[in-house]
């Protein structure tokens, strides 16, 4: 399976460091930023990212949803068949997500 067939959707709020590192471990996937309101320098932060990395888009929410509905805002968008949910302070080694992919439901939440 291709990268480019997987969206990694993450939840973040206040943490721009955390989700840099994040996303570092994950080049080439499609990655979709849902950020819950950050504010102030962590959003210029989140913002510096979203300039930084031509696979990451973000989503700035004008409202705190929490995970859940922001889980299902990330499902919404994405545009492959293959969705991981995260939020930005996991770290998964990318042998890992693709070791799970083979064995999940297009869904996989971590």
């Amino acid at each position: 399976m291709n990268k480019k067939d997987i969206t990694i959707g993450i939840v973040s709020y206040y943490r721009g460091d955390r989700l840099r590192k994040c996303i570092e471990q994950l080049p080439d996937f499609n990655i979709i930023v849902w950020d819950n309101n950050t504010t102030g320098i962590e959003l210029d932060k989140i913002k510096k990212i979203d300039s930084d990395f031509e696979n990451v888009e973000v989503i700035y929410s004008n409202e705190n949803f929490g995970c859940p509905k922001a889980f299902n805002e990330l499902l919404i968008r994405s545009k492959t068949d293959w969705v991981v949910l995260t939020v930005d302070d996991i770290r998964q080694k990318i042998s890992y997500i693709e070791n799970k992919i083979h064995d999940a439901l297009p869904i996989l939440i971590l």
